[in-house]
């Protein structure tokens, strides 16, 4: 239908937290990282730092169709 919970990644949600990483000296745990996409319960998430125990979601509700904001249902816009 569009709104999954699958593993993938953009590029633009790794720069951004690269940029982030850079700006807070900060590491953070993403697709292209050494280990991959975190796994916190039964979701992926876009990046998680450990040392602030802090999960980072570019564009979450958007790409990740949170159940709150997006019926599961639905098609998502750019798919339609």
């Amino acid at each position: 239908h569009g709104y999954t919970h699958g593993k993938n990644y953009s590029p633009d949600a790794i720069r951004w937290m690269d940029y982030i990483s850079f700006l807070e000296g900060i590491f953070i745990q993403h697709a292209l990282n050494k280990n991959g996409e975190m796994k916190i319960a039964e979701n992926f998430v876009d990046g998680y730092c450990e040392e602030r125990k802090t999960i980072y979601q570019f564009q979450g509700c958007f790409y990740h169709g949170c159940d709150i904001c997006y019926d599961s249902d639905s098609v998502h816009p750019s798919r339609a």
